[in-house]
């Protein structure tokens, strides 16, 4: 999923709102634990961590 946060840096400026391209930034997050993690995984369109990911994998073989 793609979760949109807080990019705020603190830069010590008066807050501008949508004006500030830190505002509102957007990140991807899996789409069950909503693990932000830098490697996900996209299956059938859904976005996966790698702890999550063979949960939604078929088991081919014991």
């Amino acid at each position: 999923m793609i979760k949109t946060v807080s990019g705020c840096v603190d830069c010590g400026r008066p807050c501008m709102g949508h004006a500030c391209p830190h505002y509102e930034i957007e990140v991807y997050a899996c789409d069950d634990c909503e693990s932000t993690q830098r490697d996900l995984y996209d299956i059938e369109g859904n976005l996966y961590c790698s702890e999550c990911v063979l949960s939604h994998l078929p088991k081919v073989c014991n």
